[in-house]
């Protein structure tokens, strides 16, 4: 788990219609020994924070039950 924090994942949002598109960009890093091509899958857990309450609250929300991850194909 700690290895996985020294990933410096960013992250874009676009819209089209009433469809959201997240873009994720993983940086090549000698440290963490991640080889990504195009083509491979990986699997991702997809969270956000978001403000719940009317006080401002912020709570992370997970898109998949808890322990669950999506696969994902890379693509270039």
């Amino acid at each position: 788990m700690e290895l996985a924090k020294g990933i410096k994942l960013t992250s874009q949002l676009r819209t089209i219609g009433d469809d959201y598109f997240i873009t994720v960009t993983i940086p090549k890093d000698d440290y963490t020994g991640l080889k990504l091509e195009y083509g491979a899958r990986i699997d991702l857990n997809i969270g956000f924070s978001v403000i719940m309450n009317p006080e401002g609250h912020q709570h992370y929300v997970t898109i998949l039950e808890p322990n669950r991850f999506c696969d994902v194909d890379l693509e270039s």
